[in-house]
Protein backbone atom coordinates (compact mmCIF):
# COMPACT_ATOMS: atom_id res chain seq x y z
CA UNK A 1 0.00 0.00 0.00
CA UNK A 2 1.27 3.46 -0.87
CA UNK A 3 -0.13 6.66 0.63
CA UNK A 4 1.17 9.94 -0.84
CA UNK A 5 0.50 11.69 2.48
CA UNK A 6 2.26 9.18 4.73
CA UNK A 7 5.63 9.43 6.44
CA UNK A 8 7.13 7.14 3.80
CA UNK A 9 9.07 8.56 0.85
CA UNK A 10 7.17 6.67 -1.86
CA UNK A 11 6.87 8.19 -5.33
CA UNK A 12 8.12 8.39 -8.89
CA UNK A 13 11.78 7.48 -9.28
CA UNK A 14 13.12 8.84 -12.52
CA UNK A 15 11.09 8.18 -15.62
CA UNK A 16 10.30 4.51 -15.33
CA UNK A 17 10.32 3.29 -11.75
CA UNK A 18 8.42 3.85 -8.53
CA UNK A 19 10.23 4.30 -5.22
CA UNK A 20 8.70 2.23 -2.38
CA UNK A 21 10.15 2.67 1.12
CA UNK A 22 10.86 -0.22 3.43
CA UNK A 23 8.18 -0.95 5.98
CA UNK A 24 9.39 0.47 9.29
CA UNK A 25 9.77 -2.11 12.04
CA UNK A 26 9.72 -1.71 15.80
CA UNK A 27 13.14 -1.76 17.44
CA UNK A 28 12.55 -5.31 18.74
CA UNK A 29 11.71 -6.62 15.23
CA UNK A 30 13.92 -7.68 12.33
CA UNK A 31 14.30 -4.61 10.02
CA UNK A 32 14.45 -6.97 7.05
CA UNK A 33 11.23 -8.75 8.08
CA UNK A 34 7.53 -8.18 7.48
CA UNK A 35 6.52 -6.99 4.03
CA UNK A 36 10.19 -6.18 3.29
CA UNK A 37 10.98 -9.90 3.29
CA UNK A 38 7.93 -10.64 1.12
CA UNK A 39 8.86 -8.00 -1.45
CA UNK A 40 12.41 -9.39 -1.63
CA UNK A 41 11.01 -12.87 -2.23
CA UNK A 42 8.68 -11.57 -4.99
CA UNK A 43 11.71 -9.94 -6.63
CA UNK A 44 13.77 -13.13 -6.38
CA UNK A 45 10.97 -15.25 -7.88
CA UNK A 46 9.97 -12.63 -10.50
CA UNK A 47 6.39 -12.64 -9.24
CA UNK A 48 4.02 -9.71 -9.74
CA UNK A 49 2.46 -7.89 -6.81
CA UNK A 50 -0.56 -5.60 -6.44
CA UNK A 51 0.13 -2.09 -5.17
CA UNK A 52 -2.77 -0.28 -3.56
CA UNK A 53 -2.46 3.49 -4.00
CA UNK A 54 -4.45 5.53 -1.48
CA UNK A 55 -6.57 8.29 -3.03
CA UNK A 56 -8.80 9.18 -0.06
CA UNK A 57 -9.63 7.84 3.38
CA UNK A 58 -10.68 4.24 2.86
CA UNK A 59 -10.32 4.45 -0.93
CA UNK A 60 -7.54 2.80 -2.90
CA UNK A 61 -6.71 2.28 -6.57
CA UNK A 62 -5.13 -1.10 -7.38
CA UNK A 63 -2.09 -0.95 -9.66
CA UNK A 64 -1.20 -4.34 -11.12
CA UNK A 65 0.89 -6.11 -12.13
CA UNK A 66 3.81 -4.39 -10.42
CA UNK A 67 7.28 -5.95 -10.24
CA UNK A 68 9.99 -5.41 -7.66
CA UNK A 69 13.10 -4.85 -9.79
CA UNK A 70 15.68 -3.65 -7.28
CA UNK A 71 16.33 -3.69 -3.53
CA UNK A 72 18.29 -0.67 -2.29
CA UNK A 73 19.10 -1.40 1.36
CA UNK A 74 21.40 1.62 1.53
CA UNK A 75 18.33 3.83 0.85
CA UNK A 76 15.88 1.58 2.73
CA UNK A 77 13.65 1.16 -0.35
CA UNK A 78 12.65 -0.99 -3.28
CA UNK A 79 12.30 0.10 -6.88
CA UNK A 80 9.13 -1.09 -8.60
CA UNK A 81 8.33 -1.42 -12.30
CA UNK A 82 4.70 -0.42 -12.80
CA UNK A 83 4.37 -2.45 -15.96
CA UNK A 84 5.73 -5.84 -16.96
CA UNK A 85 7.46 -4.43 -20.04
CA UNK A 86 9.56 -2.04 -17.93
CA UNK A 87 11.23 -4.87 -16.07
CA UNK A 88 12.86 -6.03 -19.31
CA UNK A 89 14.69 -2.76 -19.97
CA UNK A 90 18.45 -3.27 -19.60
CA UNK A 91 18.84 -0.46 -17.05
CA UNK A 92 15.57 1.18 -15.98
CA UNK A 93 17.54 3.86 -14.11
CA UNK A 94 19.28 5.09 -17.30
CA UNK A 95 17.00 5.18 -20.33
CA UNK A 96 17.44 6.23 -23.94
CA UNK A 97 15.13 8.97 -25.23
CA UNK A 98 12.76 6.44 -26.84
CA UNK A 99 12.69 4.27 -23.71
CA UNK A 100 12.05 7.38 -21.57
CA UNK A 101 9.06 8.47 -23.69
CA UNK A 102 7.61 4.96 -23.53
CA UNK A 103 8.18 4.66 -19.77
CA UNK A 104 6.58 8.06 -19.06
CA UNK A 105 3.49 7.05 -21.03
CA UNK A 106 3.23 3.72 -19.23
CA UNK A 107 3.68 5.28 -15.78
CA UNK A 108 1.12 8.00 -16.52
CA UNK A 109 -1.35 5.43 -17.83
CA UNK A 110 -0.83 2.87 -15.04
CA UNK A 111 -0.48 5.14 -12.01
CA UNK A 112 -1.66 8.70 -12.54
CA UNK A 113 -4.77 8.26 -14.71
CA UNK A 114 -6.60 5.76 -12.43
CA UNK A 115 -5.65 7.82 -9.37
CA UNK A 116 -6.97 11.01 -11.01
CA UNK A 117 -10.21 9.25 -11.98
CA UNK A 118 -10.75 8.03 -8.42
CA UNK A 119 -10.11 11.51 -7.01
CA UNK A 120 -12.61 13.10 -9.42
CA UNK A 121 -15.29 10.50 -8.62
CA UNK A 122 -14.73 11.07 -4.90
CA UNK A 123 -14.81 14.87 -5.24
CA UNK A 124 -18.12 14.94 -7.12
CA UNK A 125 -19.84 12.33 -4.94
CA UNK A 126 -21.34 10.41 -7.87
CA UNK A 127 -22.76 13.56 -9.44
CA UNK A 128 -22.08 14.98 -12.88
CA UNK A 129 -19.27 17.55 -12.79
CA UNK A 130 -21.08 19.66 -15.41
CA UNK A 131 -24.80 19.60 -14.53
CA UNK A 132 -24.65 18.20 -10.94
CA UNK A 133 -27.27 15.48 -11.74
CA UNK A 134 -26.86 12.07 -10.14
Amino acid sequence: MSDPDSEYDDGDHGDSLYRYSYEKQRSDQDPQGGSNRKLREAMKLGLPIVMLRKVATGQFVPIMPVYVVKDEPEHQRFLLALDESLRFLPDPSHLTDDQRRYAKRVVRQRLHQPEFRARVLTAYGERCAVCVLK
